[in-house]
């Protein structure tokens, strides 16, 4: 049934359908949050920050501008779960309020039929004033109404007389009492209706604002990280060697790498002490057939480097 006097739906289906509506986009910007924050966690755990320390023997320029990737691309990710957090702090506005919202914006009744309001949200809310305001043409317009049947129905419950809508309401009649209190109550619910539509148009907005952002933040992260990754990267084969380094030796020439003739090793443990990981001086652990040999330059071998400390590298070889 329309409420009276008021020519709004009555349909509880409409306030579930608002519920629901904002409960989904909610549940979508919880994920968004989630994602983004894992995402905050890659970059820290993954992107490995602490290879800055490995750049402080570059130029300052090379230095600022890894930093100032990492930092981006961490604050961006920061500013996807703010504006996501923003979306689900979407409050929720009294009647009263979008009515002051709504004159602070300039919205007469007649101007509003004529030309869009600034405000974005009380306009929204304005384009369904079909089924949101009735026959109403402004929130401003509803909510005097919404006050005048809560006045009218304080003054009956108080014993006195009311004349509202164009009718008398006597404090005697329990039939006058029954349609007066109907009333107020479906004013409360057609208020708090609208409240719901407002907030959840709050939302929507929000959330429109952070999805278009989306696209040019996720190009600008997206460099930052290559960015990043590009400035701490070290070319291995031109690296110097400063401190004893774990590698693989892979054995091309035993003879031109000087080890013992009974070596039929492919492949060996060793620790590079010096030279360049292109052209390393490697001491090899002894293994069968093979006494620990001086390699330089990397002569007759190729060097991998491993973490030092290995699964593989638990045996003999290092102890």
């Amino acid at each position: 049934m329309p409420s009276p006097e008021l020519g709004i739906s009555a349909d509880p289906a409409i306030s579930d359908f608002l519920a629901a509506a904002l409960l989904n986009l909610r549940d979508t910007v919880k994920w968004m949050i989630a994602a983004a924050s894992a995402v905050a966690a890659v970059l820290v755990a993954g992107l490995q920050v602490k290879h800055l320390g490995d750049l402080t023997g570059s130029s300052p320029l090379r230095l600022a501008a890894a930093a100032g990737s990492a930092l981006v691309a961490l604050l961006l990710a920061l500013a996807l779960v703010a504006a996501a957090v923003r979306v689900l702090a979407a409050p929720r506005m009294s009647v009263r309020d979008l009515s002051a919202r709504e004159l602070k914006a300039g919205g007469p009744a007649l101007q509003i039929r004529l030309e869009p309001v600034a405000d974005k949200l009380i306009q929204s809310l304005l384009e369904r004033r079909t089924y949101l305001l009735g026959r109403h043409e402004s929130i401003n317009e509803f909510y005097r109404e919404f006050v005048a049947i809560l006045d009218a129905h304080q003054q009956l419950s108080r014993g006195e007389a009311v004349h509202f809508g164009g009718r008398q309401f006597d404090p005697g009649s329990h039939q006058d009492h029954a349609a007066l209190a109907a009333r107020a109550l479906q004013a409360q619910r057609d208020a708090e209706r609208l409240e719901s539509a407002a907030q959840l148009s709050l939302a929507e907005m929000r959330f429109q604002r952070l999805a278009d952002r989306l696209s040019l933040g996720g190009a600008v992260f997206a460099a930052a990280i290559l960015a990043f990754a590009w400035l701490t990267s070290t070319n291995q084969a031109s690296a110097a060697i400063t401190r004893p380094v774990p590698v693989l030796v892979y054995i091309r020439d035993a003879a031109q790498a000087g080890l013992p003739r009974g070596c039929r090793a492919s492949e060996l443990q060793g620790i590079a002490v010096g030279g360049t990981f292109l052209q390393p001086n490697v001491i090899t652990h002894p293994a069968p057939g093979c006494a620990s040999t001086l390699i330089s330059r990397g002569t007759g071998v190729v060097v991998m480097p491993v973490p030092a400390c290995p699964a593989r590298f638990t045996g003999r070889a290092w102890r």
